[in-house]
């Protein structure tokens, strides 16, 4: 009887503890974290005069693990634009 509730006493602890992955009993907070995300550089408007496409003909949208693969196909005036 005296593990049992020495078992349900932890799982009751344990489970008051709902922001684990901020404490310091997380192994991955001993030698602090890395608080550097991914750089995606500046984003700047690129210098075309190019009219836009005129028709798209296809489009698809593939999901990613980080968000989605848009590709798209249109119709141009001239080869190689």
């Amino acid at each position: 009887m005296k593990p049992l509730v020495v078992l349900l006493a932890a799982a009751l602890v344990l489970a008051g503890c709902g922001q684990v992955r901020d404490s310091r009993a997380n192994p991955f907070n001993w030698f602090g974290g890395s608080s550097a995300g991914p750089q995606l550089g500046e984003i700047r408007p690129r210098d075309d005069s190019r009219p836009l496409v005129a028709q798209v003909t296809a489009l698809s949208v593939e999901p990613t693990s980080s968000g989605a693969l848009v590709s798209a196909e249109g119709l141009v005036p001239t080869p190689g634009w």
